[in-house]
């Protein structure tokens, strides 16, 4: 029993250590005190955010992981159904996993759905 409890405890830890590990990049200041704390990430988020949606959504993956050495890349085919569209941009930088909604320019014309 005392092994059972030990091991749940450290799972929590573990769990915790990982979720200090993750960034918002939606949330407010985020990419602000990222600039501060940790520029050589900032610039790669920063040229990732600008240059995502100008890809090929199969292409995404291998691009990240040749030009920024991200790994665990997701970057779902499903489309927000807001105005502006966006998708959902998930991936790691040296163990720090950044996560976040990109908004799509709107280069598509839509048609309502009846």
């Amino acid at each position: 029993m005392r092994q059972l409890a030990a091991a749940a405890i450290c799972a929590g830890l573990v769990a915790l250590a990982h979720a200090a590990d993750r960034i918002d990049l939606n949330a407010p200041g985020a990419m602000e005190t990222l600039a501060r704390d940790n520029p050589a990430h900032y610039e790669k988020v920063r040229r990732i955010l600008a240059e995502v949606e100008r890809r090929p959504l199969a292409s995404v993956a291998g691009w990240m992981k040749t030009e920024f050495a991200a790994e665990d890349v997701v970057y779902t085919g499903m489309v927000r159904t807001s105005d502006p569209a966006k998708r959902r941009l998930a991936f790691t930088l040296d163990r720090t996993r950044y996560e976040g909604v990109v908004t799509l320019a709107q280069t598509e014309k839509r048609v309502p759905a009846r």
